[in-house]
């Protein structure tokens, strides 16, 4: 059987980090946030995931008062406003092989 292919030796590929950005119309905090996280992912090859959450009251009662909410693999990490050093730094470790 070949194994060349395997995903669970040292070789195995990290998967990409989910990114993602929660907005809301109207809000200009979260417009830059939108871009350090852009320029940020960018670095990397990554295109991070912006989520209106306007439409989903269960998302926009836990997080209105918080927005922008930066997540990565659905763990929150920042909000309020992106620390462009901190993502980087999150990211670098997150995508750095084992």
């Amino acid at each position: 059987m070949d194994q060349s292919h395997s995903s669970t030796g040292p070789e195995a590929e990290i998967p990409e980090p989910l990114v993602e950005v929660l907005v809301k119309q109207e809000c200009g905090l979260c417009e830059a946030a939108v871009s350090a996280a852009g320029d940020v992912c960018a670095e990397f090859g990554l295109v991070p995931l912006v989520t209106d959450i306007t439409e989903d009251e269960q998302m926009l009662a836990q997080f209105a008062e918080e927005l922008p909410v930066l997540r990565i693999d659905g763990a929150v990490r920042d909000f309020w406003r992106i620390d462009r050093t901190r993502l980087g730094r999150l990211l670098a470790e997150r995508t750095a092989p084992q």
